[in-house]
């Protein structure tokens, strides 16, 4: 529900300067959920921000991290291997695809 929500406030209101819809936003919200161990809805948050920013080696890791929490044993690779083709020396994703291999 909160991600339909976001994409219509996103669709409505972007560029009006009334929400910071730049990646850190559902990054906080992806996190929230998994601090609670809502993990689904985590994993929706950081799968919608890689879809919002697919150029952000940040996101890509984010979403990696996520995937990895939910216990996916296939999508964190593919984030964290998005994230090194955008930056090769990207720490957590470096970090993330080494345990993921293991």
């Amino acid at each position: 529900a909160g991600v339909a929500e976001y994409r219509q406030i996103r669709e409505r209101l972007y560029g009006s300067g009334l929400y910071d819809f730049r990646p850190h936003t559902l990054n906080i919200a992806g996190n929230d959920m998994r601090e609670r161990r809502r993990m689904a809805e985590a994993l929706a948050f950081h799968r919608l921000n890689a879809e919002m920013f697919p150029e952000n080696a940040d996101v890509q890791s984010w979403a990696g991290q996520t995937a990895q929490m939910s216990g996916d044993a296939a999508l964190p690779a593919s984030y964290y291997r998005k994230a090194l083709q955008i930056d090769p020396a990207h720490p957590a994703a470096l970090r993330g695809l080494g345990e993921v291999k293991k």
